[in-house]
């Protein structure tokens, strides 16, 4: 997000910076119908130079449509732009629009990459070789992002300036090799321990440690980590996924979903209460009614 950065110049260097080690970013611009060949009406588009260039602030509240960010050009002209320079667009619309699929946005463009919009970047080590969806809690954040009413919070320690902590159980139909965890950030440069668990102890304290995984989160997102070795998983197995938030001061970092048309995931937090000195670990449905921590669990092939 633009305010993480100093200025508009820094916030563009870390998309492209984004780019170039990702291979590509996602985020959101505003698409109109006569954007679409054979239909009239208001449009940015430039069919000369490929090109959008809306200079109306005003509309980007109206961002509609997600798209990966896969280039740029610091010297393209853009026609009525006061400076050139563009991002290269690749469409999820199909290649009969734009420019067989692809297109560019100005940077002086006024909705797109300004004021509150966001980026992301997916992170994998592999990038290959996932059973996706694998198990999950709760649909992905960004598969179905702003197209159901599910909202994403975070609840956290951070007011006790301790490390928070959260855990979500899941459920081995068959036989696998747990290979990826997928998480959300809200923070920039989060530290998080990673743990698998056979179980919980009569506190609810995960037990029996499987596998685990140290990593830095430098930017917010969401983040798909892989597992340093494979962790197997036998049919009929349940097991646990920990999360270790390391205390920083800043927003409380463990992220859930909240969603009344759908069951809550078997998930918990770890919480302080002024009057007990030990924390306890509370179903989050009970601190927030029909949420689930957010996380992933995703299997290597089979």
């Amino acid at each position: 997000m633009p305010e993480d950065y100093t200025s508009l110049a820094e916030f563009r260097a870390a998309a492209k910076h984004a780019i170039t080690n990702y291979g590509a970013i996602q985020s959101y611009m505003l698409v109109l119908p006569a954007d679409f060949p054979g239909v009239t009406g208001l449009t940015f588009y430039d069919t000369n130079s490929f090109c959008i260039y809306c200079p109306r602030a005003n509309l980007e509240p109206n961002m509609n449509h997600a798209i990966a960010v896969v280039g740029w050009d610091d010297e393209y002209p853009v026609p009525a732009a006061p400076a050139p320079g563009a991002w290269l667009i690749k469409e999820s619309l199909g290649t009969n629009v734009y420019d067989g699929g692809y297109h560019w946005i100005s940077y002086e463009d006024k909705t797109f990459l300004q004021g509150c919009d966001i980026f992301y970047a997916v992170r994998a080590a592999s990038g290959a070789g996932y059973q996706w969806p694998g198990l999950l809690t709760h649909p992905g954040t960004l598969t179905r992002l702003g197209m159901m009413s599910t909202d994403f919070l975070a609840a956290g320690a951070s007011m006790w300036g301790e490390d928070s902590r959260g855990y979500a159980w899941f459920h081995a139909a068959t036989a696998g090799d747990l290979k990826a965890i997928g998480l959300v950030t809200v923070n920039r440069n989060e530290e998080v321990a990673i743990g698998i668990y056979s179980g919980v102890d009569a506190e609810l304290n995960p037990t029996g440690l499987l596998g685990s995984k140290q990593v830095a989160l430098d930017e917010r997102g969401y983040h798909l980590v892989d597992l340093d070795s494979p962790v197997a998983i036998g049919a009929g197995t349940d097991f646990v996924v920990s999360l270790t938030f390391a205390y920083r001061d800043q927003a409380d970092p463990l992220v859930y979903c909240t969603d009344p048309n759908r069951p809550p995931a078997d998930t918990y937090v770890i919480t302080y209460v002024a009057t007990n000195p030990a924390p306890s670990w509370t179903a989050m449905p009970d601190i927030v009614e029909d949420s689930s921590v957010f996380l992933q669990a995703v299997f290597a092939d089979p």
